[in-house]
């Protein structure tokens, strides 16, 4: 398996990704607009696939706009991982809420005597 993750090249490609993440969270501590974190990692990106392709022999890339492209997708990758975080702990929140709204629900009808399902 390690050798078909290599073949592809997916190592240098979650570099960029791991590359353009961090520079995300440096300008998300910054002034900057959080809607141009997208372009800037999509940018920055790019620019590292380009550099990857010249310094990494299992880029999977030979000339510059494929690099360029890889690179721009990997940066991208970036914003979708904090998405997809933000989003998950989100939903956990949420079905945290949920639960605890049902359990006080379920303790007030047992205190009220309106929970028939235990005597049953």
């Amino acid at each position: 398996m390690r050798g078909i993750i290599m073949d592809f090249g997916i190592a240098s490609v979650a570099g960029i990704t791991a590359l353009c993440y961090l520079a995300a969270m440096a300008v998300k501590a910054t002034s900057v607009d959080n809607k141009w974190l997208p372009v800037i990692c999509g940018v920055i990106g790019a620019a590292l696939g380009v550099v990857g392709m010249y310094t990494m022999p299992d880029y999977p890339a030979t000339d510059i706009i494929n690099a360029a492209a890889v690179g721009a997708v990997s940066g991208l990758a970036a914003t979708g991982i904090n998405q997809m975080y933000k989003q998950l702990k989100e939903i956990s929140k949420s079905r945290q809420r949920r639960l605890s709204r049902e359990f006080i629900k379920k303790e007030e009808d047992i205190c009220a005597g309106n929970d028939t399902k235990l005597y049953a």
